[in-house]
């Protein structure tokens, strides 16, 4: 959520940029503080444990949600980044409100790079496919990530698409039985998640999400020709994603990294993305130092 600041400047509320930073890999802690360097007069500080962890969430914040800047230094032990905050609300005198703290969350739930929060903060429709097997255990981080009241898109399938399916219980559900039998059913239900998840990017700002089994058959390629996408290569997962690159979807890929010629960027942690977002590359560059 993001709200005008007493200066008339959009500023995120202190627990929108907790909540991305509590997902991040390396988040201690973060708290509200007024400050006279913030156009907005308020800043939430979010603590880490290393330099180039606070530094890569920065800039993916300040690039991602339109900020001017994220001051990153030294405090707690660890490396603090300054997010520009709304805090109009907060009647109390400052002094009363210094070191208010916003949320501690405990390592055992913190996984996803800053990069990949971001963009599922930033999202608001989604589809999300990947392996019949065991769904991994990321997929739980993921789904934290989601902004409530997104639109979700996902197959009949066990594994992945049965763990977002009890993620996302009001999630749109497509089942192959409705695009007749045998295997040709199972591509045309895939074919029709992508193609809604399509439409709905129109509205709202939409990604594919995609957790593969095993590394990309051979001979596949981005294609908007659902043919040539689904063209037999045993891989359902891939399949589709590359159908979903094709048709111009943002696309996150967790586990496996898709071929050079496919056109995704790494992300770290085992992510890959594909799409138009200038931040990412600078969120990039800034992690190589």
């Amino acid at each position: 959520m993001r709200l005008s600041s007493a200066f008339s400047v959009c500023a995120p509320a202190p627990a929108a940029v907790a909540a991305l930073a509590s997902a991040v890999s390396g988040f201690r802690l973060s708290f509200v503080r007024p400050s006279r360097r913030s156009f907005s007069g308020w800043v939430c500080v979010c603590v880490f444990s290393s330099a180039s962890v606070a530094g890569g969430f920065a800039s993916a914040v300040a690039s991602g949600l339109g900020l001017p800047f994220c001051r990153v230094f030294r405090r707690l032990g660890g490396w603090g980044v300054s997010v520009p905050v709304f805090c109009r609300w907060l009647r109390l005198p400052r002094r009363f409100l210094r070191g208010l703290p916003v949320r501690r969350v405990f390592a055992r739930r913190r996984c996803l790079p800053a990069s990949v929060v971001v963009l599922l903060r930033t999202s608001g429709s989604f589809g999300f496919s990947g392996s019949r097997g065991a769904a991994p255990a990321v997929c739980s981080a993921v789904a934290r990530a989601v902004p409530p009241g997104s639109a979700v898109f996902v197959g009949c399938a066990t594994g992945v698409d049965a763990a977002f399916r009890g993620f996302f219980p009001s999630a749109s559900v497509f089942a192959a039985s409705s695009f007749g039998l045998g295997r040709g059913s199972f591509a045309a239900r895939s074919v029709a998640v992508v193609r809604a998840v399509v439409a709905a990017g129109v509205s709202a700002p939409a990604l594919w999400v995609s957790f593969p089994s095993g590394a990309c058959p051979g001979g596949l390629a981005p294609s908007v020709s659902q043919s040539r996408a689904f063209c037999g290569s045993g891989s359902g997962s891939w399949a589709s994603l590359a159908f979903a690159a094709g048709c111009g979807l943002p696309c996150l890929v967790f586990g496996f990294a898709p071929p050079r010629g496919w056109g995704f960027s790494s992300l770290g942690g085992g992510w890959w993305y594909r799409g138009v977002c200038a931040w990412v590359s600078s969120f990039q560059q800034l992690s190589l130092f």
